[in-house]
């Protein structure tokens, strides 16, 4: 297909029997028709993908086999198909070259087939973050870091049904007046599948949200390093109770420990770094509290910078499996008790600029 038939067929509107098409699915329904033969429909999209992503000069780009007549587009570096030839895979690594002022072309979302998208770091697109994605209704993972898009997550995404990994990390997203954006992810209603969701790194200035539908594949949340607000709400102990890893570093977090914290027992991970409304004393159970020694799951406990204070409590001893325990920077004083020798799985620990001395 030549470069100017492609520059053609992408203009706002496509002639069909005198009238302009501009809906999306329309000219997907008609060119669907006009190229009954898929492998060439997506080969079309593939080709209309490299030509956009060229240089200005329009030197080719070096990725293996791609535009080469004599190889199937499924051998064409980063492809990924089926058995019957339908690419379902998309995965661009590091230093690949990708450079676009408008993201991706919008033949791209004819790619129906497409389960896996894969963006990494140092891909030179630009754009508005795509609503479109939403017509890729089989993806079941989206992967983007560090791709410079801007703008908010549409609630077109929705119509993917079946995403199991949601990962949107270190672009430069925002927050919509309109509709909470994380509720909207966490609720079960939207993505019943959604196992993993990671959107650190970005600029989500939204209130934690409540929850009022147990969420029960939700397994990792990372949310770290944007501006979230507002306290942890009980509902998620209750809702979110499967997740494992929990990252909320970074973030206008306020209200400190959820007193029902330790009746989140399936938590493994958590990282709560520089969350600076959780000033006090690290939670112990009493009458009206569940506490921090009852997650007994646990393997990472990271609260660097958050202004713990008081002292190291001795019921941290039955944190049995904890790997790692990091605490630097906080205003602890006392010694560390000897009872904490019964964290034999031990691998890093660390209070640097603490108040506390060690009899250990």
């Amino acid at each position: 297909i030549l470069k100017k038939d492609i520059q053609l067929l992408t203009l706002q509107g496509t002639q069909q029997d005198g009238e302009v098409v501009t809906d999306v699915d329309d000219r997907i329904q008609y060119y669907e028709q006009m190229l009954e033969d898929t492998s060439l429909l997506q080969r079309f999209v593939l080709a209309t993908f490299y030509y956009d992503l060229m240089e200005d000069d329009d030197s080719p780009i070096e990725y293996d086999n791609w535009m080469d007549l004599r190889v199937h587009q499924c051998e064409w570096e980063f492809i990924g198909c089926d058995e019957q030839g339908e690419i379902t895979e998309l995965e661009f690594h590091p230093n690949i070259g990708l450079e676009s002022d408008n993201g991706f072309p919008r033949q791209f979302y004819w790619l129906t087939t497409l389960q896996r998208l894969q963006l990494s770091r140092e891909s030179d697109l630009h754009g508005t973050f795509p609503s479109q994605l939403g017509h890729l209704t089989k993806l079941t993972h989206l992967q983007i870091h560090e791709v410079p898009f801007h703008g908010t997550i549409s609630t077109e995404l929705k119509k993917l049904t079946i995403l199991r990994e949601f990962e949107v990390s270190d672009c430069e997203l925002n927050s919509t007046h309109e509709y909470n954006t994380l509720e909207m992810l966490l609720t079960p209603n939207n993505f019943p599948d959604l196992h993993t969701i990671n959107i650190q790194l970005n600029n989500f200035d939204d209130p934690l949200p409540e929850i009022s539908t147990p969420n029960e594949n939700l397994g990792i949340l990372y949310l770290d390093a944007n501006r979230f607000q507002g306290t942890i709400p009980d509902s998620w102990i209750d809702n979110l109770s499967n997740v494992f890893q929990l990252g909320l570093s970074f973030n206008q977090i306020t209200g400190g420990f959820p007193p029902r914290l330790g009746l989140w027992t399936n938590l493994v991970y958590v990282y709560l770094d520089e969350v600076m409304g959780f000033e006090g004393n690290i939670p112990i159970s009493d009458a009206d509290t569940h506490g921090l020694e009852l997650l007994t799951n646990l393997q990472l406990f990271s609260m660097n910078t958050a202004g713990l204070n008081g002292t190291l409590p001795v019921e941290l001893s039955r944190l049995t499996e904890l790997r790692e325990l990091r605490l630097d920077k906080n205003p602890l004083t006392g010694t560390i008790p000897t009872e904490y020798e019964a964290w034999t799985h031990m691998e890093m620990w660390t209070m640097r600029n603490t108040g506390v001395s060690s009899n250990v």
